[in-house]
């Protein structure tokens, strides 16, 4: 036996993503947010930083061979943050979407939406317990200019968002 086959491009995109995209020759490529930095910091510093850094992966990737218009950024809601941070984040959609690149966002029950149901003790209700909040939270980003969002319970949420575009297009 010649030893272990190296592992695909596609396994390994964590560690490189940029070359890993460019190897794969994607359709689409995902640059999401990791939100390391934003664990620590300010719920009101968080969109500065996410911003930030989905930027920069824009730039690495677009310097690495991907064309612009390929690209889909991703805020990473849950991802090393706080519920704080993810409400802030939403809250500020609107300058993820100034980068200029589709942005989705994947929030379907996610912890940050347990948090906000919790009951009076503290509890969050189950993940299955948090659609309607899904619904919810795609409407506002689907207000907000997010060009898709990932969900499990799709007839609800894709209610909420017709309600949202036509309230947007009113008047």
């Amino acid at each position: 036996m010649a030893g272990p086959r190296p592992a695909p491009p596609w396994r390994t995109w964590w560690r490189r993503p940029a070359r890993s995209a460019q190897s794969c020759r994607p359709t689409t490529a995902d640059v999401s947010s990791s939100g390391s930095e934003a664990q620590a910091s300010d719920p009101d510093d968080v969109v500065r930083e996410v911003v930030a850094e989905l930027g920069a992966r824009v730039e690495a990737v677009v310097a690495a061979g991907i064309a612009p218009d390929r690209l889909v950024v991703d805020p990473g809601l849950g991802f090393a943050k706080r519920a704080e941070h993810d409400l802030s984040l939403v809250a500020g959609l609107a300058e993820v979407c100034a980068l200029g690149r589709p942005v989705l966002v994947a929030g379907s029950r996610k912890r940050f939406l347990g948090h906000v149901l919790a009951d009076a003790d503290g509890a969050p209700p189950p993940a299955h317990g948090r659609d309607a909040a899904t619904a919810a939270l795609s409407a506002i980003a689907a207000y907000q200019g997010a060009w898709a969002v990932r969900v499990h319970d799709v007839r609800a949420t894709a209610d909420a968002v017709r309600v949202a575009h036509a309230i947007g297009t009113a008047g």
